[in-house]
């Protein structure tokens, strides 16, 4: 699908490399269950999530995935595909994969949507992430912050934890 360079390619998730994901994200802390990749490969199959998989060399170190029909419901609204979950082993950071996923996804989004957006986290972990999307062009949608897909309200109460988010766009240059 994509080559960043000669070490960096991108792929549609097999099956074959869920027990490799699992236990890969196991080993540095992150749980990421053997059902949550066998529903994105379902999901697929069925036309309703892209998953794609990141490799180095014939290493499978990271992934993310496309939602044709979002739950949030402004993306819903607009038919904007959604860019989600997207995640690279912490050993193989900084080596261009997530932006080599990113530009792999935003490719096929924009073969068909002249938009695509995502929910990014609040928190220090999100860090690199909000950078990465900054750099790509992708900026706040207007609705504020989401906490579980529900519109923020003044004077709410929240948790501050992954589901608390702020979503954002890119149109298609």
């Amino acid at each position: 699908m994509s080559d960043v360079n000669s070490c960096v390619s991108v792929r549609f998730l097999k099956p074959s490399d869920i027990p490799l994901l699992v236990a890969a994200f196991d080993a540095q802390g992150w749980r990421k269950p053997t059902s949550l990749f066998d529903a994105y490969v379902q999901e697929s199959t069925q036309g309703a999530r892209t998953a794609l998989a990141a490799l180095w060399g014939d290493i499978v170190v990271g992934y993310v995935t496309i939602k044709w029909h979002p739950t949030y419901a402004p993306f819903q609204e607009k038919r904007i595909p959604e860019i989600s979950d997207l995640n690279v082993l912490k050993v193989y950071h900084r080596k261009g994969i997530a932006s080599a996923l990113m530009e792999a996804a935003e490719t096929l989004v924009f073969q068909t949507y002249q938009c695509v957006g995502l929910g990014v986290g609040l928190l220090s972990d999100y860090g690199p992430a909000q950078r990465l999307y900054i750099k790509r062009g992708y900026k706040p949608d207007g609705m504020g912050l989401t906490y579980q897909e529900t519109l923020c309200r003044h004077g709410d109460r929240v948790t501050a934890d992954d589901d608390l988010l702020l979503w954002c766009v890119k149109e298609k240059i």
